[in-house]
């Protein structure tokens, strides 16, 4: 397998277990902050929907004017500031801004991660490097599901919080080795 495949796998993986930490409680957090199932939903709505857009936009100028490596490492790092920003979520609308946060960040990511993975795949040995990051990252998410029930439990969603952050700036980090080349 190739450096850059290693690299990218492993980037997805940890920013995969810092989101996976929340992804599971996310509707308790939108009704600790006071919101009902239509801030959450909304929220959600709004962080489908930036990142959806966006990608679009993104993926046609990464293909051509923007550098794909620095796209990811900037995606993830974008998203490391959104994760920090939940810490700051106190009510519904603060919620909202920080789901478009999430979402370009991760519309940064996805459309130059995808189109670099897709180079660097070793020939003939496609689908087992794809299996890797999908099962990879399910198995991360599983992990943080259970990890993020714990911390929560015992410290708190702003503990969860900064441990987010912390591992979004890793995954950033690691995707600096593919700009280096």
């Amino acid at each position: 397998m190739r450096k850059e495949v290693s690299v990218l796998l492993m980037a997805s993986i940890v920013a995969n277990f810092g989101f996976g930490l929340f992804s599971p409680l996310y509707a308790i957090f939108v009704e600790h902050i006071g919101g009902d199932i239509l801030s959450a939903s909304g929220a959600w709505a709004i962080y489908t929907f930036f990142t959806g857009a966006i990608i679009i936009i993104l993926g046609r100028l990464e293909d051509h004017k923007l550098n794909k490596r620095l796209m990811v490492f900037s995606g993830y790092f974008i998203l490391a500031i959104g994760s920090l920003g939940y810490f700051f979520v106190e009510t519904p609308i603060h919620l909202f801004v920080v789901q478009m946060i999430a979402g370009i960040g991760i519309a940064v990511i996805e459309p130059a991660w995808d189109g670099l993975f897709s180079i660097y795949l070793d020939r003939g040995r496609e689908s087992f490097e794809w299996s890797l990051w999908s099962g990879g990252t399910r198995i991360a998410l599983a992990v943080a599901a259970l990890a993020g029930g714990i911390i929560v439990t015992l410290y708190g969603f702003r503990t969860m919080f900064i441990l987010m952050f912390i591992v979004n700036i890793l995954a950033a980090f690691v995707s600096l080795q593919i700009i280096k080349k």
